[in-house]
């Protein structure tokens, strides 16, 4: 007789794990309608409800499963919840949803933040982007320590995304900070970073807009640096966050080949969380 798995106490059923709360999916179906308003014509075939669209895509980020393999008897045809994905994509609308236009209006003088980076492995079906569009660099992948991937770079602020970049696996952290972190709407900005940021330019980018750049000295350095311990226990914060999002399959390995649709799963899963 086959056994059969109990589902443990506190567990959360099957069926909801691939799905936003009740309030977060009631704000994005909101936010969905508002800057794609459904057709009342009435004629032709009626089009998917953007609440299915929106947990199947949820489903593919969260399991990782081809798109061709989205169960058809729970979420209808993959092809009609792709087009919808691509449609939101060019519209805007995870950046709408994940709050991520506004995180620089969210900021305050002053406030403590703190950026870090993590490598995601590109798969083989990363590769081979369509004939005109820009190469393997352009699509934020380039050859890394642990092979060809993708970094994210965030700028976290109490735990929540406020400013996000992507690249190559191969590129300098300090370099993507210079353009992320330093911008005129983060005045104040007092920032956590780990040695990979220990760079005088980015300190002088930083100073230069009132802000301070919180970097441990490397045990080489001749020159001291100023460096605050106990705030800087707050950059766990930023690894906390990569943690969380990769627990999203499709974040953890890209099989994108468009860096646009891999950003794509990366804003639905800060969606999720935050």
């Amino acid at each position: 007789m086959a056994r059969t798995s109990k589902k443990g106490k506190g567990e959360m059923p099957q069926e909801l794990r691939h799905r936003l709360s009740t309030a977060k999916e009631k704000e994005a179906l909101r936010i969905i309608n508002a800057m794609d308003p459904p057709c009342e014509s009435g004629r032709g075939r009626p089009r998917m409800p953007a609440e299915n669209a929106l947990r199947a895509t949820l489903y593919i980020a969260r399991t990782g499963v081809p798109w061709r393999d989205l169960p058809k008897e729970r979420f209808g045809c993959w092809q009609t919840v792709y087009g919808w994905f691509r449609k939101w994509l060019a519209m805007g609308v995870f950046e709408a949803i994940s709050g991520l236009r506004q995180g620089k209006a969210a900021f305050a003088y002053g406030q403590t933040c703190s950026i870090d980076s993590t490598a995601c492995k590109a798969h083989k079906s990363a590769f081979g982007a369509r004939k005109g569009s820009p190469g393997p660099i352009g699509q934020c992948i380039s050859a890394g320590r642990g092979g060809s991937g993708t970094k994210i770079h965030v700028v976290s602020c109490d735990g929540r995304p406020i400013a996000y970049a992507l690249s190559g696996a191969a590129s300098s952290d300090a370099g993507q900070a210079a353009a992320l972190a330093v911008q005129p709407e983060y005045m104040g900005m007092f920032l956590n970073a780990d040695r990979a940021y220990l760079s005088e330019l980015l300190r002088a980018a930083v100073h230069d807009r009132s802000g301070i750049l919180n970097v441990p000295a490397k045990s080489n350095t001749l020159k001291p640096i100023e460096h605050d311990p106990e705030i800087y226990k707050l950059r766990s914060e930023a690894e906390m966050l990569f943690g969380r999002i990769k627990e999203f399959r499709r974040v953890a390995t890209r099989y994108d080949k468009l860096a646009r649709v891999f950003e794509g799963f990366f804003l639905l899963s800060c969606v999720y969380y935050f």
